[in-house]
This record gives structure tokens, C-alpha cells and sequence, in this order.
């Protein structure tokens, strides 16, 4: 233990009767950022069960509760159903935050090992007033052990929320979670496929939108589902597995990717990693070897603890790489691998009896392969595989699907950008609206995900003039303003309220988005200040306590056409109200 301040607090430990000896050790204490050593030891080799241990947390300026995706729900319960959330190799990180009411973190709870099955959980004692904080060990099957070790960092410094978290993402990369490298292409706009075709895709109808979409700025064209099945029915995967171009849609798959690369885009293909239907010729191959079957028994999840079936993978996606010139693969439903009743034990058949190990290893494999042929592939995961292990393999995480949410498209991306420390590429899910709908409404799922790499999938040729002269400026200004928006420090207001304001700075200039709260703090006297307005009304005001400023500004609409312009000085200790269009922005720039 290197240093002793602070409370060192007191651990209840429940082993379930299986033999186990826990010993929790004061690792690191320093003042209100401890870290502890779990060390377990069982008397002989055993597959572990469940392992439970329980502190309490002063029950003192909690509001909320954060975790890696829960989406809306940021609620603070009883401990008797408490706030909870999982974590393993394949879905979630094992982080859980309680937040207080001006966004101050009360606590942080983090866990070393983001493999183990674990789940975090906070809770009100009704009888002590007090936060029941719970890890759950060993919550999913294992492989037999006789020990196990981690630690556990708990956080309650008076800092910002989101600086403990994305320092929690710095500690994990220091414990050997680096994140992947991240092509520069990861970090630009990119056009989906999905919700504007769904799987009737076709070379002529994606060659006719790309070369739209790259006057869009559009520099990488994703090809979701229907390229390998001529069913274009919407349920199911029971034709995924054999992964061959259907003729009738795609003649030439190598074709079609040399007319994207001849538009100077780059192309990305969809996968569905886990997935083996009855409809292949691989399904009988793999008997045996699915970890559970989904639509109604017609389609088998992979169980990548065998040999056979990671090779399977490994060797469908080097060769599509190789034989296609493919830029990146959209590789989709890892956190399908998952243990059920029916799952696989004929372990001696295995490599890895530890599915999460398995996943790893074919992840390992995977990336291995493909980045030795081209170092700048680019891969998209998306929640809930999202945690440390996965971004030392995904260099792209997007946000699970939300069609049409622009509010849990900005939610879920803020949360992923905390759990990146600006390095993966975060990408919204897929971007699309109703082509009757006004402008403003449109330019909504856009105002919403200015702070990640946004997906859009819209059909360019059936835009509206004022939906294309929108979405060409918000690409434009996303695009002019990566380094601010995706590099810069990010700030986040109303955790508990989805996000009420959202900041970003870099290098004396700031782009701010005030959604449910319309004020915005000016406390730093930048040489450039952004407001966009996606508060749903007109007013904008902004409070300045710092000494009186001058500044030339500019409003515009969603379009980039000009509203108002001139000279405004903000006075000490004083609001200002600004009138801005919905969905549009406010622009000033200090006044020498």
C-alpha cells in the first residue's frame, strides 16, 4: 500500500458456501481515490460461483446514477432493486458513477478486470440511509480456478462526473486495455445503407447514392445486410453464415468496390459475426457448436470456444478483405455470444472452456489477420460491446439502435465518448427522417450528434431542396470542426436530464449545444464561441462572469443562411438574450 489517507472503508463478503476465501486489501489509498486487491482462493481447482461484496457509500449529494448504457434511465432506487449493470468481454465495461445534483461525482466504482462476468450495482438502505454499493463476481460460467485476483477503484473525489470516468478509460489502458489505433477515416462522416434500404440494395441504387453522398462530404459508404440473401424480409438471420454474394443483387462484388473506390470512397461491408441460419450450407457443418438458437430454432449463435468455428470467421473475413480490397467490416451481434441452459459442456472438445477468453481469442485473431493486410482497416462495433477489451480490437463504436431517437443517439454517444478518452472513433447510429417533415424536425437528428461521427442513411435523390441545403451545412461544420468536437475536452451538463448541455473546447475556442437547459456559463473568455440551439425554441441566453467582453456575432438557421448579425457586449455579472433558429446556431467571435 503506497499511501494511507483517508476512510478505508469495510467490506461484507458473501461466498455462497463453495469454499472460498476473499481477502480485500487496501491497495492504494489515497484520500478519496482508493484502490483495492481482491484476492480470492478456493481449496482445490473449481469452476467459481457467484461471489458477492457489499459496502456502503455516505448517502450525500447522490441525484443520479451513470452507466455505460442504460440510456434514460439514470435513476437512484432502493437497494432492494437497485441500479444495475453488467459487464463481461462482450457487452459493457464494469464502470457505475452516482452523480450529484450540479454533476459533481459522489462516487465512482470501477473494476481492473473487464472480462470476469460481473455485474455493479447502487441501491438506498432504507434502514441506513446510506448507499449500498454491490460487485457481483463470477455471475456467468468461468473456467475452473483455485485463485483469482483484481482490483476495485472507488472514486469520490469532489471532480466532475465525467472526468472520473474518462479517468477510469485512462486507468484500464494502463492495466492493459490500450485502445486500438484509429484511421483518420474512422473520424469522418460516413453513409449506412440500412435504414434507407434495408436489404433491397442493388450495385446500380448504391453506386447512384454514393456518388450523391460524396457530394455530401460522404467519404466511406457502409453495406449493411442484403448483400449475402436474396430474402429481403426484415426478421431473421436464418440465410447468414455461408456469406456469398447474392448474384442478383451484387454480380461482382469486387466491381461494386472499385466504382466506390473510382468516387474516392472507401467501403465498409456488414457482418453478422455470431450467426449461422438454416438456410446455409455451413448449418450442418457446426452441429453441436451453437452456443443457443434464435427465430424460432432457424438460426444458431457460434460458439467460439471451438477451434473450428473461430477459424471459420478468421478465414471468411480474410478473404473477403483480401479477394474485395474492403476498407473495413461492420462486424455486427458480438454480444450475441452469450451462455445459456442449452449452450455447449462437452468441454474437452474445446480450446477455451471460458467463453469470455473465447471471444477474445477469435477478436485477437480477427484483427490480427485483417490488420496485416491493411494496418488501416477500419471495424465498427456497436453497444453494448463497448467496453475496454473491445476497443483494443473495434477502432469504431456506434451506438445501438435507436431509429429515428435523436435524443438517445445523443445520450448513448455522449456516454461512449466517456468511455473512449478521445481515442476510438464514436459514431451515431444510422441518421434518417420522414422527407415531408420540416426542415427544423430533420435538422434535429443532426443537432443531436455533433459530438460524434454521425451515419447517414437517408436517399439523397428523394431530399427535399431545404433537407439537402441543411444536411450539406451541419456535414460541412461537422467536418470543419472535428478537431473541437471530437478531439477537444468535452463537458457535459444534466446527466440526470439526458444531457441538458453539452461543451466542447480545444485551443481558446468552444462549441456549446444547449438542449433542456437554454443558459450557457460563460466562465472562460474564448476567442471563438459556438452555440448551436437544440433547445426547440428561440431563445438563447448566455451569462457572463468573467469582466465585460465584446464580441462580433452572427445567427443562422439550420440551413446556414444568416438570421441576424452585428456587435454584442456582454456584460459583467449579466445575461444576454439572443434570438437563434431552431436547430440553428450563434456564432462569436472576441472583439480585440
Amino acid at each position: 500500500m503506497k499511501k494511507i489517507m483517508g476512510r478505508i472503508r469495510e467490506f461484507e463478503i458473501e461466498t455462497f458456501d463453495q469454499g472460498a476465501t476473499v481477502k480485500i486489501a487496501p491497495e492504494e489509498i489515497d484520500g478519496d481515490l482508493q484502490h483495492y486487491r481482491i484476492m480470492v482462493d478456493f481449496a482445490e481447482p473449481v469452476v467459481p460461483d457467484k461471489i458477492r461484496i457489499r459496502w456502503l457509500e455516505p448517502f450525500v449529494d447522490m441525484l443520479s446514477t451513470w452507466t455505460p448504457g442504460n440510456r434514460f434511465d439514470r435513476g437512484l432506487y432502493a437497494d432492494w432493486r437497485p441500479m444495475r449493470t453488467y459487464s463481461r468481454t462482450a457487452a459493457g465495461a464494469p464502470v457505475l458513477s452516482l452523480v450529484g445534483r450540479d454533476g459533481t461525482n459522489s462516487c465512482t466504482v470501477a473494476v481492473a478486470d473487464a472480462a470476469t462476468p460481473l455485474m455493479l450495482s447502487a441501491g438506498i438502505s432504507e434502514r441506513k440511509g446510506d448507499c449500498y454499493c454491490v460487485l457481483e463476481l463470477f455471475i456467468n460460467r468461468m473456467d475452473v480456478m483455485q485463485h483469482y485476483e483484481t482490483t476495485l477503484r472507488i472514486d469520490s473525489r469532489k471532480c466532475p462526473f465525467y472526468d472520473s470516468i474518462k479517468e477510469t478509460r485512462r486507468w484500464w489502458s494502463e492495466t492493459g486495455y490500450p485502445p486500438a489505433h484509429v484511421p483518420a477515416d474512422a473520424k469522418r462522416a460516413m453513409f449506412s445503407t440500412w435504414y434507407n434500404f434495408q436489404k433491397e440494395i442493388t450495385t446500380d441504387a448504391v453506386v447512384r447514392q454514393c456518388e450523391m453522398a460524396k457530394e455530401y462530404g460522404l467519404d466511406t459508404v457502409i453495406l449493411d445486410d442484403g448483400w449475402q440473401t436474396a430474402e429481403n424480409a426484415t426478421g431473421g438471420y436464418s440465410f447468414c453464415g455461408d456469406w456469398e454474394v447474392t448474384p442478383t443483387k451484387i454480380p461482382d462484388m469486387r466491381a461494386l468496390v472499385d466504382k466506390i473506390h473510382t468516387l474516392g470512397m472507401k467501403f465498409m461491408l456488414w457482418y453478422s459475426v455470431p450467426f449461422v441460419g438454416v438456410h446455409t450450407k455451413a448449418w450442418e457443418q457446426f452441429e453441436g457448436m451453437y452456443l443457443w438458437t434464435r427465430d424460432g430454432g432457424k438460426t444458431g449463435v457460434l460458439d467460439p470456444r471451438f477451434a473450428k468455428t473461430r477459424a471459420y470467421l478468421v478465414e471468411l473475413y480474410e478473404k473477403a478483405v483480401r479477394e474485395w480490397e474492403l476498407d473495413g467490416l461492420k462486424l455486427d451481434f458480438i454480444d450475441c455470444f452469450s451462455l445459456r441452459e442449452e449452450s455447449p459442456a462437452n468441454y474437452e472438445d474445446m480450446d477455451c472452456v471460458s467463453l469470455e477468453a473465447a471471444v477474445e481469442k477469435l477478436l485477437s485473431e480477427i484483427t490480427s489477420t485483417l490488420r496485416a493486410i491493411n494496418p488501416e482497416i477500419m471495424l465498427e462495433f456497436r453497444q453494448s460491446y463497448i467496453g475496454p477489451i473491445m476497443q483494443k480490437y473495434g477502432n469504431i463504436l456506434r451506438v445501438g439502435d435507436c431509429v429515428g431517437g435523436a435524443t438517445i443517439n445523443r445520450v448513448s454517444s455522449l456516454d461512449l465518448r466517456l468511455l473512449t478518452d478521445n481515442g476510438t472513433a464514436v459514431h451515431s447510429d444510422m441518421i434518417l427522417w420522414n422527407y415531408d417533415a420540416p426542415v427544423e424536425t430533420a435538422a434535429d437528428q443532426m443537432v443531436n450528434v455533433l459530438y460524434c461521427v454521425p451515419q447517414i442513411s437517408v436517399l439523397f435523390d428523394k431530399l427535399p431542396a431545404e433537407h439537402e441545403k441543411m444536411l450539406k451545412y451541419y456535414l460541412k461544420f461537422i467536418d470543419d470542426n472535428r478537431s473541437v468536437l471530437l478531439d477537444g475536452e468535452l463537458i457535459l451538463r444534466g446527466v440526470e436530464g439526458a444531457y441538458s448541455q453539452v461543451c466542447a473546447k480545444a485551443d481558446g475556442e468552444a462549441i456549446t449545444t444547449v438542449f433542456t437547459n437554454p443558459l450557457f456559463k460563460l466562465e472562460e473568455a474564448y476567442g471563438k464561441l459556438t452555440i448551436a440551439n437544440g433547445s426547440g425554441s428561440c431563445e438563447v441566453y448566455i451569462e457572463n462572469t468573467l469582466q465585460e467582453i465584446r464580441y462580433a456575432y452572427e445567427t443562422v438557421n439550420c440551413m446556414g443562411e444568416t438570421a441576424e448579425e452585428g456587435q454584442v457586449c456582454l456584460a459583467r455579472e449579466a445575461v444576454t438574450k439572443f434570438t437563434v433558429p431552431v436547430c440553428g446556431f450563434l456564432f462569436l467571435r472576441k472583439i480585440l
